[in-house]
């Protein structure tokens, strides 16, 4: 290495301490957090979002695959078109004569 003076040792050794100190960390938060209520986890951040979020929330798929339903998008119809038309009608153009 060129600077020591930056070097990070990561010798198992070493980072025993420290890594006690984590896990102590994240249990006593893991409690704190469910002692208000709250559902805790830890993600596995190596994989990719939508695949952690799938595995901790097997719904969350099945909501995002009945989001797109042709009911649903009927329904978003049904109620966007009114507002649109109303839109549409409400808005006047005002024509200006130009110079010749």
């Amino acid at each position: 290495m060129e600077n020591s003076a930056n070097a990070l040792e990561v010798s198992p050794e070493y980072t025993r301490d420290d890594t006690a100190e984590i896990d102590s960390h994240i249990e006593a938060l893991s409690s704190k957090v469910r002692a208000a209520g709250m559902e805790y986890f830890l993600m596995n951040t190596a994989r990719p979002l939508d695949e952690g979020c799938a595995s901790t929330w097997p719904c969350a798929r099945e909501a995002l695959d009945g989001f797109f339903t042709p009911w649903f998008l009927a329904g978003v119809v049904a109620v966007g078109l009114p507002v649109w038309l109303h839109l549409l009608k409400k808005h006047k153009t005002t024509r200006c004569r130009s110079a010749p």
